[in-house]
């Protein structure tokens, strides 16, 4: 359970930067996401089809354990997570059709988990499989309202939303670094927990889910901004609420035993996550 500290710089974090992300849309973006729906239906497959995928064929060559596979599967079918919006933004990517894709990620997960984890899962005694519903809605709504929010803001008072979209950002960075002063001690013996071979293998299913999105958008010639999102969108998973499945459908114990790879892939997303934007920051200012 979150201690109340961690509670209020989640709480900070999630409200300010997402508030900053609504100040910067327009409701015409959305509805240049429903003109030109190429992008939206290829994140939308590429989210449920290749982030399982990709962790069913990463079970083969590695071999990791029971445990491991299950969590992989879990974290896979999990739905995007909302830092892929916040990535976006601060990359340039094409906000709108990120949180278009978080918003439906999230609603459709309700049906697709089960049937994905029951796919992929097949043959593993691993028990019954429930979906947290209310914990889905909570993380969908907790995440979108400040975006609405700001967007109601940014219409109302239009002269001053850029200013408070700066200042709402530069508080967003304070919470995040807070935030990273109180985890980092606590996340540092279960990053070291399951050895180099566990930290590769996570790794290598965030990367390749980005790299995977990346790929796609860039076959069907989408634009820069929506190729940037779709890398961003594909490989970023819901861990927390992935964390949760554990911890609902196996018990306390399988949260002992290996719930906390669904904590530390979010970890090595976020990490993954920053990496990205500051490739493409730099890509932008040499060109």
């Amino acid at each position: 359970m979150l201690s109340t500290l961690e509670t209020i710089l989640l709480a900070g974090l999630l409200l300010s930067l997402m508030f900053a992300v609504g100040l910067s849309l327009k409701p015409a973006e959305f509805k240049s996401v429903l003109q030109h729906p190429k992008a939206y239906l290829l994140g939308i497959f590429s989210q449920f089809f290749w982030m399982p995928l990709l962790a069913f064929a990463l079970t083969k060559p590695l071999e990791p354990s029971a445990e491991m596979n299950l969590a992989l599967i879990i974290i896979a079918c999990a739905p995007g997570g909302s830092l892929s919006n916040l990535y976006s933004y601060f990359s340039k990517g094409k906000v709108s059709l990120s949180i278009a894709l978080t918003l439906s990620t999230t609603v459709l997960a309700l049906f697709l988990m089960p049937i994905l984890m029951g796919l992929y899962i097949n043959g593993m005694e691993v028990g019954t499989v429930v979906v947290p519903y209310k914990k889905v809605l909570a993380t969908l709504f907790g995440s979108l309202i400040p975006v609405f929010v700001g967007m109601l803001v940014g219409k109302l008072w239009p002269t001053k939303a850029a200013n408070l979209e700066k200042w709402s950002s530069r508080i967003g960075l304070v919470f995040l670094a807070l935030a990273i002063v109180v985890w980092v001690p606590r996340m540092y013996q279960q990053i070291f927990k399951g050895g180099l071979r566990t930290y590769l293998i996570l790794s290598s299913l965030s990367f390749l889910g980005m790299f995977a999105g990346l790929l796609s958008a860039k076959i069907l010639k989408l634009s820069r901004a929506e190729c940037r999102t779709l890398f961003f969108e594909v490989g970023t998973q819901n861990a927390p609420l992935a964390f949760t499945i554990v911890g609902l459908a196996f018990g306390a114990e399988a949260l002992e035993s290996y719930g906390w790879l669904c904590l530390l892939f979010g970890a090595i997303s976020v990490g993954n996550g920053f990496i990205g934007v500051a490739f493409f920051k730099l890509w932008d200012s040499r060109a």
